[in-house]
């Protein structure tokens, strides 16, 4: 062994993170550094024996996920960055994040694949506290933007109605009454709108953050927020081909690309109405559709729909 290796060995066994090299043809590791170990509770002897021994260890989601990233790097990519889950024999769950070169081998004329395996569960779990905490505060936007601000609507119609029908007799006293009824809706409605407005703008400015993560589970849980806060019967169906469909994109844009539509829907459908969404695995692609039974787009609004603060609006909202 010349020394250049050597020292790159001693390198990789200093390092938390796990170094790795597979050679391709053999199905064997020709090298793992010592935090193996602690990365699979496996001893390292019995890995490099039988490197399938590893394989039950991930989660079962991800498993067809991890292996179609090592057919890429079989069939000629020469690198990939992704992250797995592995189910640990004390039930707890680790995640990981890998990057791997394919490199080939001059001596043996085979090819080799070369990576680090960083451990991110630390991270990954604060961003699950995190992402929990957004859905928390989504809700509340939620009940702000329709639970809360369709009653003030109410009561503000409501005293303009009373307003124009009083007697003279009783004018003065009940007028100032119902400007104390009017200016407080008002206040109170200007406030939920500023709310909203800076939560949207704030949102914008979000910088892209990829993830992978089962979009079926995020829709669903966006229907069932609108059927805990609706106050009217609106019949949400969500159709799947399967029970769950992992993507890697923003999670954060996604939401509001998801919430934008079913609110829409919910907004434009009447009670009894129905809103189905559809979702469709493509090849590489996933198609995500919305379909109501409201009132629709008219022809003329079309071409301002993806403008943003868009003109394409409707009376009274």
């Amino acid at each position: 062994m010349d020394l250049s290796k050597t020292f790159l060995q001693q390198l990789a066994n200093c390092s938390k993170d796990l170094t790795f090299v597979y050679d391709l043809n053999l199905h064997s590791f020709a090298f793992l550094s010592d935090s193996a170990n602690d990365f699979f509770g496996i001893p390292t002897k019995e890995i490099y024996n039988d490197p399938a021994i590893l394989m039950p260890l991930l989660q079962l989601e991800d498993r067809q996920y991890v292996l179609e990233q090592i057919d890429k790097l079989r069939n000629g990519a020469t690198y990939i960055d992704t992250e797995f889950r592995l189910f640990m024999p004390d039930q707890t769950i680790k995640w990981l994040h890998a990057k791997a070169y394919t490199l080939y081998n001059t001596e043996s004329e085979g090819f080799h694949v070369a990576g680090i395996v960083e451990d991110i569960t630390k991270r990954k779990e604060h961003e699950i506290s995190l992402y929990t905490i957004k859905e928390q505060k989504d809700t509340v936007l939620q009940i702000l933007g329709h639970d809360l601000r369709n009653p003030l609507n109410t009561i503000s119609a409501a005293t303009e109605l009373i307003n124009k029908q009083i007697s003279e007799e009783s004018k003065v006293q009940v007028k100032k009454l119902l400007y104390i009824i009017a200016s407080t809706s008002n206040n109170a409605l200007k406030l939920i709108n500023d709310v909203l407005n800076v939560e949207y703008i704030e949102t914008q400015k979000v910088a892209l953050k990829k993830l992978r993560f089962d979009l079926i589970d995020r829709i669903q849980n966006q229907i069932d927020t609108y059927r805990l806060i609706g106050n009217t019967e609106k019949d949400f169906i969500l159709h799947a081909g399967q029970d769950k469909i992992y993507a890697t994109m923003d999670p954060t844009r996604y939401m509001l690309i998801v919430e934008n539509l079913l609110s829409n829907a919910y907004k434009f459908t009447k009670s009894n109405g129905r809103i189905e969404v559809t979702v469709e695995e493509k090849d590489s692609k996933v198609l995500i559709s919305v379909m109501d039974d409201g009132i629709g787009i008219p022809e003329k609004l079309k071409s301002y729909i993806f403008d943003k603060f868009s003109k394409a609006r409707r009376a009274g909202h």
